[in-house]
């Protein structure tokens, strides 16, 4: 495909990004998360799988801190569908494995809302010493590679909402 045509193509993309017309959508966050779901794949080839790509799906990226379960951790959505959670929030890291976590979002609480539905859970964290409210986003569960980790983000020391009520939840919410 020559260029013109790739531009053409590229254009009428971001024209129809456009016409979503929400207030968090520009031409700018859709091309960041573009780029970076391009940068990551570039960086896991080349430097995880040492430009093989025979060796794409057998190969685990480490991030420099291990990512351990019952933690917090700044995941980077990225573009979503309607409806789907997207760009940066931090999660809460429920299970990991095979170079993938198990991460359910974590949302800021709007103007005192505490009418909860039943696929969220108010959790406490302890975020630069105050305690923080935060609803855990439990239909918004989702395994992501650890990639999308982004370790350089501040996140909360700790989570206080004890894990026993986090299994029982999410045991609940699942119907297991």
């Amino acid at each position: 495909m020559d260029k013109e045509v790739e531009n053409k193509k590229l254009k009428k993309a971001l024209d129809r990004f456009k016409e979503c017309n929400q207030k968090d959508t520009s031409y700018l966050s859709f091309l960041s998360s573009l780029t970076k779901t391009v940068d990551a794949n570039v960086f896991y080839l080349k430097t995880v799988c040492n430009n093989d790509p025979d060796v794409y799906y057998d190969r685990y990226f480490r991030t420099k801190k291990p990512v351990k379960a019952h933690t917090v951790v700044y995941v980077d959505f990225t573009v979503g569908y309607p409806k789907e959670l997207r760009y940066g929030h931090w999660a809460y890291v429920y299970r990991v494995l095979n170079g993938k976590a198990l991460v359910i979002p974590l949302v800021s609480i709007k103007n005192y809302r505490r009418n909860l539905r039943e696929q969220e859970l108010e959790v406490v964290l302890v975020n630069k010493g105050f305690l923080t409210p935060s609803i855990m986003r439990l239909d918004e569960m989702k395994w992501i590679d650890i990639q999308r980790i982004d370790m350089g983000k501040d996140i909360p020391e700790n989570i206080q909402t004890p894990v026993e009520v986090i299994k029982e939840k999410v045991k609940e919410f699942l119907k297991l």
